[in-house]
């Protein structure tokens, strides 16, 4: 399954918990840049960061597992 396929799925799993309409549009990336050096993995080169998202968030995601819909 592609990554469109897999949005479009996703999207129709979400739907169920609502009634009215999700609006979502899926379109393929059109640019995209990779961030430089300095910019990857920034939270963990600087942990007092500015990011505002609390650190027990991503330790949360991190240890996430995929579960497909």
């Amino acid at each position: 399954m592609d990554d469109g396929e897999t949005i479009i799925e996703s999207v129709r799993e979400l739907q169920k918990r609502y009634h009215n309409p999700i609006a979502i549009e899926v379109l393929p990336l059109k640019n995209y840049y990779k961030a430089e050096e300095y910019h990857q993995k920034y939270l963990d080169k600087d942990p007092g960061g500015y990011c505002h998202i609390g650190i027990d968030k991503f330790e949360k995601a991190k240890n996430a597992t995929y579960h497909k819909l």
